[in-house]
């Protein structure tokens, strides 16, 4: 058994003046893993992990364009402290950045692009092996991308398409020749979404959202196998699509059916088993009912079919995932 404790404080001011609107803030996060019992492998330790970051965005808009530019500062401390054996600290520096443009080019048409760089400081639990012994630290993930898409709107339907790209480097995932977390070197991914929204009349229309995704390994240097391969567990296609019925102006019902098709075994980071993880499929329901502003009901029936999931690590190795049928219930109101 692990205990986990966090405390985390978020500050956010905002300044708008005309056309100008500007976000700075300051987040920080301390949290703590911690195994107060040893075992046979493992000593009683406490792994800590403190964030602090800086961030700001502006955002300017001119007529049918608007501009945004935004950058944040990230520290990040991890401490390994157990109760017999060497303490270690590991302490990253991140930085990230956004640039976008967004124009209108017609009353119907809008275009628009974006630049970013990213980071993903690794979680605590990904410093352990599979019986709980430390796994060493690992390095952050950092990601350079670019969107390029287009809007599209008419009287009856709104249209989405983006085009990206995306280089990683230090992408984390699970070895399973050495039981451990580690970083891959040099891996991308680039695709495509589309999203469509389609109102055939007042009470019926659908909703329609599909990603193609193309995951690469670009370079291991551990296990040149990898080289070329596609990135475990990631689905090329995934699918929602929804039909939603207006039974009155507070009420609707939506029936959305989600796919995710086959990808590769957790574990099979060259492409050559023979297992792959199984396809996904739910059916969904939900009722919601909003009386007035302040008051929302939602009733809604998650995977109504029973369809069966789990993930797939090697052959005849499975997690089972979801296989139930899932009912819940929520009422929310606003004072």
């Amino acid at each position: 058994k692990y205990q986990y404790d966090y405390y985390n404080a978020d500050y956010i001011l905002s300044y708008e003046n005309g056309n100008l609107k500007i976000d700075s803030g300051y987040t920080s996060l301390d949290g703590s893993r911690t195994f107060p019992v040893a075992t046979a492998y493992v000593p009683a330790n406490t792994t800590s992990k403190k964030n602090i970051g800086f961030f700001s965005q502006l955002q300017y808009d001119q007529g049918d364009s608007t501009y945004t530019i935004g950058a944040r500062n990230e520290t990040v401390e991890y401490e390994y402290k157990p109760v017999s054996g060497t303490q270690k600290n590991a302490k990253h520096h991140l930085e990230a950045f956004d640039v976008g443009f967004n124009t209108r080019l017609n009353p119907n048409t809008t275009v628009f692009t974006n630049f970013n760089q990213a980071f993903q400081a690794p979680l605590i639990d990904r410093f352990f092996t599979y019986n709980g012994g430390f796994n060493g630290f690992m390095s952050p993930s950092t990601s350079k991308t670019i969107n390029v898409g287009l809007n599209y709107l008419t009287e009856k339907s709104k249209t989405k398409v983006t085009l990206y790209r995306s280089n990683v480097n230090n992408e984390m995932f699970y070895n399973s020749a050495t039981y451990n977390n580690t970083n891959l070197d040099e891996s991308h991914k680039q695709g495509l979404e589309l999203q469509n929204l389609f109102a055939f009349s007042p009470k019926w229309s659908t909703n329609v959202n599909y990603a193609y995704t193309n995951a690469i390994i670009d370079k291991e240097a551990d296990n040149s196998a990898f080289n070329g391969k596609t990135n475990p567990m990631t689905s090329k296609h995934n699918i929602s699509a929804s039909v939603i019925y207006g039974l009155s102006d507070n009420a609707s019902i939506t029936l959305t059916q989600k796919y995710r098709s086959s990808a590769f075994a957790e574990e099979d980071s060259t492409n050559t088993a023979t297992q792959k993880q199984k396809a996904y499929n739910s059916t969904d329901f939900n009722f919601s009912y909003n009386p007035n502003e302040d008051l929302e009901f939602n009733f809604d029936v998650e995977n109504l079919f029973e369809n069966s999931y789990g993930t797939w690590l090697r052959a005849d190795v499975i997690y089972p995932g979801n296989s139930t049928r899932n009912i819940k219930a929520g009422l929310s109101y606003k004072f």
